[in-house]
């Protein structure tokens, strides 16, 4: 999924400078976080 994304999103910016431009501002950037709808035994 994360590479058909990208692929998605590389394909369309060629159509659109401001998305390239995005893209090249962001392309480090990785939004990593652990799921949010966890379970807190601690408080049951």
């Amino acid at each position: 999924m994360e590479k058909e994304g990208k692929d998605i999103l590389t394909t369309a910016a060629k159509h659109s400078p401001e998305l390239a431009i995005a893209m090249e501002t962001w392309k480090e950037i990785k939004f990593e976080f652990d799921t949010v709808d966890k379970i807190d035994a601690a408080h049951k």
